[in-house]
């Protein structure tokens, strides 16, 4: 394989932007444009650039050619015609000089966003990887697109550890969705004015002082300072400095992996995690290309009694961005690790991502959802559970009795529930809740659960009532 056909793009805010200080007229491209690319096929391949104002440049793939102009800024961008996947080709940029990228394919492109388990490398243990993927996720998911649709694949990573949605979503979009987080944003321009080069490079020059010390005496050496212009949780940051600079390359569409840094404010992210996606998709202007995420792993240790989460509202604030166009959750509730934010079975991931895109951008007649939570009725004692994405049928995985439901009556206590399949239905009832109104499943950190449709496909955890949770906005 494949090596050759899935390609992977290692992406940083700063590689994005770069461009080498241009001589007189010199066309330059972003470091984007390389050597052994894949470029998007059947959909009008943009390429944009730099040269010296009024400067004619002409772009050639294949047998496709555009022409343009660089305006008065010197910026120029062409749209080539639609190209079948194949190659290798060269693609030429000639203005003033001649810029060539060679063994250039011509397949399927997907940007690949998020925090760090977007991000994890294969040093990190990550069992089932081949070759030295920079990103295990997309790395699987990549090639199980590559097995299936027997084309090129690139992928273009954009993602940061330890990264909030709001420093991923353009300024404008988060105060749109969000007015009350306008003065928020507003200190921090205030700090990032206020920043002072020379003052930092005192404390720089204090800590490589002390960090040698601690070295020199075995000890553990102080934190290094951080210039504020770094911090990944200033809103906007991220997308200004990595989605931005992506966003006239054309693509297939997104896969997105993050969440666990927004836990605490998951009722929020109810609102940011859409707000993102719509924006995304208006600066693209590529339509509601598929957009496929990931919903949080299960982590932590299990509890002995239902109880309040936010890791689950995290994953109810997912599960709820479902209703945007064209959008699919890979859920793995079932492959996390309790002692491990960073669960080593990114394979697992990558498969259930690619179920999604080979359904909504490929068309490919397969199940790619687990059961989502439909609707509830009350029956006497016992509460009944319907779903979409049952594939025919309901399972529990491995056998045995189900596992992980839990129903409250008008006291909004939770207990643990007896739970059985009814066709296309599970019904839910407990000895200590003669008339439940509410029931949850899989609602913890790190749930026991076990439903599953007839593909194996795990169910989201869900709850039926809309009670105020940990993360609800305080009154």
């Amino acid at each position: 394989m494949h090596k050759r056909m899935l390609t992977s793009l290692l992406l940083t805010a700063g590689l994005l932007v770069a461009m080498d200080a241009p001589l007189a007229a010199d066309v330059k491209l972003p470091n984007l444009f390389a050597d052994h690319m894949v470029l998007q096929r059947d959909m009008p391949i943009v390429v944009w650039g730099k040269a010296d104002p009024g400067e004619k440049v002409t772009v050639t793939l294949g047998k496709h050619t555009a022409t343009t102009t660089a305006g008065k800024d010197g910026t120029w961008r062409v749209a080539l015609d639609k190209t079948s996947a194949g190659g290798p080709h060269t693609l030429t940029v000639a203005g003033a000089n001649r810029v060539e990228f060679k063994d250039v394919l011509v397949g399927e492109v997907w940007v690949c966003s998020g925090q760090s388990n977007m991000n994890m490398p294969i040093d990190w243990g990550i069992f089932g990887a081949w070759g030295s993927p920079e990103c295990t996720a997309a790395y699987f998911f990549g090639v199980e697109l590559r097995r299936e649709l027997g084309v090129p694949v690139g992928l273009v990573k954009s993602a940061v550890g330890g990264t909030i949605i709001e420093s991923w979503t353009r300024r404008e979009a988060l105060i749109q969705a969000v007015p009350d987080m306008k003065p928020a944003i507003e200190r921090w321009d205030k700090r990032i004015a206020a920043f002072d080069e020379a003052a930092f490079q005192e404390k720089v020059a204090a800590w490589q002082k002390a960090a040698a010390k601690a070295k020199a005496e075995g000890k553990r050496p102080p934190r290094q300072p951080v210039p504020i212009t770094q911090n990944n949780r200033i809103p906007a940051s991220l997308y200004n400095g990595m989605i931005a600079p992506l966003v006239p390359f054309t693509m297939r569409g997104v896969i997105w992996y993050q969440g666990e840094s927004n836990a605490r404010n998951a009722y929020l992210y109810r609102t940011l995690f859409p707000a993102m996606i719509r924006d995304w998709r208006a600066q693209w202007a590529q339509g509601n290309f598929p957009f496929l995420f990931v919903q949080l792993a299960n982590y932590r240790p299990q509890s002995d009694q239902p109880g309040e989460s936010q890791w689950a509202e995290l994953r109810e604030a997912q599960l709820m961005a479902l209703g945007e166009p064209n959008t699919a959750m890979a859920v793995i509730i079932d492959i996390g690790d309790a002692k491990d934010i960073h669960p080593k079975n990114k394979q697992g991931v990558g498969k259930r991502l690619s179920l999604g895109a080979l359904k909504l951008a490929y068309g490919c007649d397969i199940v790619h959802s687990g059961p989502i939570y439909k609707s509830m009725k009350i029956e006497g004692a016992k509460v009944r559970l319907s779903f979409a994405h049952t594939d025919g049928g309901l399972k529990a995985a491995g056998g045995g009795p189900l596992k992980g439901f839990a129903v409250a009556g008008e006291d909004k206590k939770f207990v643990w529930a007896d739970a059985r399949i009814d066709g296309q239905t599970v019904v839910v009832t407990s000895g200590a809740v003669s008339k439940p109104v509410a029931a949850r499943y899989a609602w913890a950190d790190n749930p026991a659960c076990n439903l599953t449709n007839a593909s194996g496909l795990p169910a989201s955890p869900f709850r039926t009532d809309d009670w105020p949770g940990l993360t609800a906005p305080k009154k």
